[in-house]
C-alpha cells in the first residue's frame, strides 16, 4: 500500500511541475495581443495566465 501511495504522490508532483513549466513557457512566449480574444487583450497578461491556470 505504501508503494501505491508513493506512486500517486509522484504523479501529482509531476503534474504540478508540468503545469508550472507550461505557465512559465506561456509567460516567456511573445504573444501578440491581437491573437487573443478581445476581453483578454484588455487585461494584463499575468491576469490571463492566472485565469488560465485556475481553469485547468
Amino acid at each position: 500500500m505504501i508503494a501505491n501511495g508513493t506512486l500517486a504522490s509522484l504523479e501529482e508532483y509531476s503534474l504540478s511541475c508540468t503545469y508550472e513549466v507550461q505557465s512559465i513557457l506561456l509567460a516567456l512566449l511573445p504573444t501578440p495581443y491581437s491573437l487573443l480574444p478581445t476581453p483578454y487583450s484588455l487585461k494584463p497578461w499575468t491576469f490571463y495566465l492566472t485565469q488560465f491556470k485556475t481553469a485547468i
